[in-house]
């Protein structure tokens, strides 16, 4: 399906480099674990795929570039400076003045551009080499501050690797700098989780924290031993303590919570996650990267690359999953939930423009219902961060509860067929 040009929508595009040199237990992502990575044949394969795709996507204007994975910061610097100033030439920056104000402010650059590193392959010419790959923004993959807990988790890293990246990084000069805090895995008690919100508030110079509650998918090395009856997780009742922990701590320490489990000093929300939510455009390349594209019907067109990294290298168009249509009544679904998964929210106006009048006001309808049972309020305000994350005019918000009750939140939601 051909899109039109929407120079209004803010868009991101994703880059899975699909490579690790470890799995943890309870890693489900699409991943290979590698002796030896082919560097060059991925980024030509990249290269070749977003040459061959981008023009489905022209006329957007690039705010976010992503490196997920695996862990992208083992792929060389020079491979991921040349994708960066491939996807930079094909769009055009964000034009409106207050945004391009906002970056400057935060190191000068309008794109967010993030990595993915692990502190096991983290030292400092890494860091000095990515900064001048293009790089502005990294994401460390901390979980925990304990050594037992690391050691139940499977990663290869310990606690104190995991702090001199974070000191390395800060004599570096970086500026946008995120960490993650996994809870309630197994012999995860709160004690331990007070530990490690307490080094994780002595990280002053962070920007970002993403703190998530485990959890045990089924095809995973912990998903089996669940199954088998030899996985003991904490029970609901300390993964919900851990969390009102987890807002009480990191709030104390600066960070404000902006999405379930996303916190960030204000102004310094990740940009990329944040398409997802408000319902933005990304374009996915790579060995499973996943893709949402708009038609202006309201329906949505969602993509993932090929499954296995061989057939990727040998075609990396046409080796591509199917494309799944979703219907306007289950994506509208879906930008309620994940709306109200955030302090964005969710403006009816502005789904009346996407959707139509009528599905708009069915939306109101459920919103109000929402509001009725205490999970969402009104709100205009807009606070921090870029300005086509916020819709102008009132807006429904979660509240404490609609973000402490999201699974009941987006069974509220739902078509009735879905």
């Amino acid at each position: 399906m051909t899109l039109a040009p929407r120079p209004d929508l803010a868009f991101g595009v994703y880059i899975h480099f699909p490579f690790c040199l470890h799995r943890c237990p309870y890693c489900d992502f699409n991943l290979r674990v590698v002796r030896e990575i082919p560097h060059e044949a991925y980024a030509e394969a990249v290269l070749a795929e977003l040459e061959a795709r981008w023009r489905r996507f022209e006329g957007r204007r690039l705010v976010s570039i992503y490196f997920g994975g695996g862990t992208p910061g083992l792929w060389e610097a020079a491979c991921i400076a040349r994708v960066i100033e491939a996807i930079r030439q094909r769009w055009p920056l964000l034009a409106d003045p207050a945004d391009v104000a906002l970056a400057e402010a935060e190191g000068g650059d309008p794109i967010e551009v993030t990595v993915e590193i692990n502190p096991r392959a983290a030292a400092r010419p890494l860091l000095d080499a990515l900064a001048q790959a293009g790089v502005n923004r990294l994401s460390v993959g901390i979980q925990s501050f304990d050594e037992a807990t690391l050691g139940r988790l499977g990663r290869d890293h310990d606690a104190a690797r995991a702090l001199e990246t974070m000191r390395d990084a800060r004599e570096a000069g970086w500026r946008r700098l995120s960490f993650d805090l996994l809870f309630g895995g197994p012999g995860h008690t709160t004690d331990i989780f007070a530990e490690d919100l307490r080094q994780a508030a002595a990280l002053d110079w962070a920007d970002h924290v993403s703190a998530y509650s485990l959890i045990v998918e089924e095809a995973t090395r912990f998903g089996k031993l669940k199954a088998g009856g030899k996985l003991k997780e904490a029970d609901e009742a300390e993964v919900v303590e851990m969390l009102k922990m987890c807002e009480a701590g990191l709030g104390e320490a600066g960070w404000r919570r902006y999405e379930i489990s996303s916190y960030s000093r204000p102004g310094r929300e990740a940009r990329h996650n944040s398409l997802y939510w408000v319902g933005g455009e990304t374009m996915g390349l790579g060995v499973g990267a996943h893709e949402l594209a708009i038609a202006p019907d309201g329906v949505a067109l969602r993509r993932e690359g090929a499954l296995r990294t061989r057939d990727y290298l040998r075609d990396p168009v046409g080796s591509a999953r199917a494309e799944e249509r979703i219907e306007a009544p289950l994506h509208l679904a879906e930008r309620l939930y994940l709306g109200l998964r955030t302090r964005y929210g969710v403006s009816v106006e502005q789904l009346r423009g996407q959707f139509g009048a009528a599905a708009a006001q069915g939306a109101a309808q459920k919103l109000a219902a929402l509001e009725d049972q205490g999970y969402a309020e009104r709100s205009n305000a807009q606070e921090g961060g870029p300005a086509y994350l916020w819709a102008e005019g009132e807006r429904f918000v979660p509240t404490a509860r609609g973000m402490l009750f999201a699974d009941d939140v987006a069974m509220e939601v739902l078509p009735d067929e879905a």
